[in-house]
């Protein structure tokens, strides 16, 4: 699914233009670990340069400038960056840094919506000395506000809309292609209500049903993969374990059309042929129905903007064999506001929590929201430690009871 691109521009009157010309040939940020905190007020204004004051490990890093101006290109911004070294946590070297800067450009405005506490005071000490307009974003009321000498942008609210894609460059990764095509998904986007309620009618033995499709449908003798699966009506698992074929599952997972040329014969065999890769492939993943549900759902709300299912983080831009990777298992955006949310067909535990935290950070940091969604109970340790890292847990009462979709409007709610 793709956004819909609109301005981000709201209607100015002509003074407000004239002042926005006048103070936004270039920007100054305090350069900040949450990537989208860096880039908005850059795509909201689109000034001719952006200015970061940073560490000396962001000024050195080739690979970091070229990220920022390939994500202002990708944007269709005609804005160049520029890094300034500074020390962030010593007050003297930021207002020596913003002195140098003023210097070399004095059409300039200061960003203070990132940046660390030190920084700020800093920011507030050197602007009680020189007329610099300064400006802040409020995730609060989604829109800018005026600070000091920033007429501009008082008020002005924040109209952008970012794709999932536009979240990876920013942060420095690339989008790749997970287990499930977004084209797959949409082929198949009726059956998915179905498949779920097929999960809750056979919820209790779904680890056992799986295991025995996957049994079926092995490849053998070193044949790769098809889509036909036949064998007996009672198999073999691991640990020695029984497997057995449910007649009923396997005529309802028919009728939603995710097999075909079922054939359960009087001998106890079973054979039918999958529709298609990805249904070979969702049924014989135990988790893959709550992910397609939920990407559903999300889907259905028309909440969103972006939506993909089990998507894959490349931080290195390199081929996938030798890349450094995350997957997320739904992502969507509302807005500027990115989702991030993990399926587990399992109890959650804590270490799920804590990796799905850092993904948040590294995407949208306080403006990002996320939440595990589980088919199981949630442990009071697990859920606590969920809050300390101000996340949802969405478990299997919620499910139960069909709040699914109003915990993700809570979770994306803006202002407008």
């Amino acid at each position: 699914m793709r956004l819909k691109n609109t301005s981000p521009f709201p209607q100015l009157d002509a003074r407000a233009i004239l002042q926005l010309v006048k103070y936004m040939k270039t920007l100054i940020e305090l350069y900040d670990n949450r990537p989208l905190e860096n880039v908005l007020a850059t795509d909201t204004f689109q000034p001719e340069t952006t200015v970061f004051l940073c560490p000396s490990d962001i000024t050195e890093s080739k690979p970091q400038h070229k990220s920022i101006n390939d994500y202002f290109r990708h944007r269709g911004l005609a804005t160049h960056a520029v890094f300034v070294t500074t020390n962030l946590l010593d007050a003297k070297s930021v207002i020596n840094s913003l002195r140098f800067i003023t210097a070399q450009y004095p059409d300039c405005a200061l960003d203070i919506t990132g940046g660390n506490e030190t920084a700020l005071f800093a920011c507030g000490l050197f602007c009680s000395e020189e007329d610099l307009p300064v400006f802040t974003y409020s995730r609060r009321n989604n829109c800018f506000f005026n600070i000091r000498h920033a007429d501009f942008a008082d008020r002005l609210p924040c109209r952008i809309h970012y794709s999932i894609q536009d979240l990876f460059l920013m942060a420095g990764a690339r989008l790749q292609e997970g287990r499930d095509s977004n084209q797959d998904l949409v082929l198949h986007q009726d059956q998915f209500p179905g498949f779920y309620e097929l999960y809750l009618a056979f919820r209790r033995n779904w680890p056992d049903h799986i295991s025995y499709l996957q049994q079926i449908s092995q490849p053998r003798h070193n044949e790769a993969a098809t889509l036909h699966a036949q064998g007996h009506w009672q198999v073999h698992g691991s640990q020695g374990r029984h497997l057995q074929a449910d007649p009923d599952l396997l005529q309802n997972l028919a009728k939603l059309g995710f097999i075909r040329n079922l054939d359960i014969s009087p001998q106890q065999e079973v054979e039918f042929d999958f529709v298609d890769e990805a249904s070979r492939f969702w049924l014989r993943d135990v988790g893959s129905f709550l992910e397609v549900y939920v990407w559903d759902v999300c889907r259905r709300s028309g909440l969103f903007t972006d939506l993909r299912c089990s998507t894959v983080v490349n931080w290195d831009g390199l081929p996938p064999k030798d890349a450094v990777t995350n997957e997320i298992d739904v992502m969507a955006v509302r807005g500027i506001k990115p989702l991030l949310l993990s399926c587990k067909a399992c109890p959650v535990k804590t270490e799920a929590v804590n990796e799905l935290a850092i993904l948040r950070d590294r995407f949208g940091g306080q403006m990002a929201s996320a939440a595990v969604i589980t088919t199981y109970p949630c442990r009071a340790v697990t859920r606590r430690r969920a809050m300390e890292l101000g996340m949802d847990i969405i478990d299997r009462s919620d499910l139960q009871e069909g709040r699914l979709l109003q915990r993700l409007k809570r979770l994306t709610e803006l202002p407008y």
